[in-house]
């Protein structure tokens, strides 16, 4: 190459890299914030994959949790129902302890809780409750499982329903003082037979005062065992007296109570 051909491409190279830097500087007047001219997002517009995270972020939890707590405690009460052996053990972690009436004794006359975890006895009401405090105080259990009613009725006939529940509220709350951190549960009066009513009329009130009573523990946060509807599905499952339970009732309602212990530590 001659030298006259190298001056010309050497002018040529400075002509065009004049010529890349004027159109760069006309871009840079004309869109400063897109140079290089990338396809910009209008103002409020979002992406395709932007818009699938705000939409996984904006899905609710709540039925996420609630499907995977109900598919939990479906397979937990299977384990029951394969084995009902297993519901005892599992009350025994929880370190429940019965207080109750004759139909609250019968979870360890029937063989399925020791003495240990059940301070009910025979011909008990909730005015029986304060004899145990020294008790609990000692024994300071996780979980205290009330279950008082067929007894009290006679003697609440004219106080009423009202009353029955306030001294029973009253005695929970005393039993969280005593017991600090104790959940306690009530439950439901477990109903008689139909046919029992002559012999006790008030026992007829029974479904009456457990609407009442479930519905003044929902409102004052105190957790409530409803077995009302078991009571009613099984009539064969009662004695001959038609008050008190046969062994078989008693794997239902343990797994009643297991159920809902679960759905009140899903809750919290």
């Amino acid at each position: 190459m001659t030298q006259g051909m190298k001056n010309t491409v050497k002018v040529l190279a400075v002509f065009l890299i004049v010529c890349c830097i004027c159109a760069f500087a006309v871009l840079l007047v004309i869109n400063p914030n897109n140079v290089f001219g990338f396809q910009e997002k209008s103002a409020g517009e979002t992406s395709e994959g932007e818009k699938y995270i705000q939409a996984l972020e904006a899905e609710p939890t709540g039925p996420i949790e609630e499907a995977i707590f109900s598919k939990r405690r479906e397979e937990i009460l299977q384990q029951f129902r394969d084995n009902p052996d297993r519901i005892w053990p599992t009350l025994v972690e929880y370190d429940l302890v019965f207080c109750g009436d004759s139909r609250g004794i019968g979870f360890t006359t029937e063989g399925y809780v020791d003495y240990a975890h059940n301070v009910s006895n025979y011909s008990r009401t909730i005015y029986n409750i304060p004899d145990y405090y020294e008790t609990f105080k000692e024994m300071q259990p996780r979980m205290i499982l009330i279950c008082y009613g067929i007894n009290d009725l006679g003697l609440y006939q004219w106080e009423g329903k009202e009353k029955y529940t306030e001294d029973l509220a009253n005695f929970v709350y005393k039993l969280r003082e005593l017991v600090p951190g104790v959940d306690v549960y009530v439950n439901s009066i477990p109903p008689c037979l139909p046919s029992e009513y002559e012999r006790g009329p008030a026992w007829a009130l029974i479904p009456e005062w457990n609407e009442y009573i479930k519905a003044y523990c929902k409102e004052h946060d105190i957790h409530y065992v409803d077995i009302s509807d078991l009571c009613n599905a099984h009539p064969e499952m009662y004695d001959i007296d038609g008050v008190h339970f046969i062994n078989s009732f008693y794997p239902l309602w343990g797994m009643r109570i297991v159920t809902t212990i679960i759905e009140n530590e899903n809750e919290n």
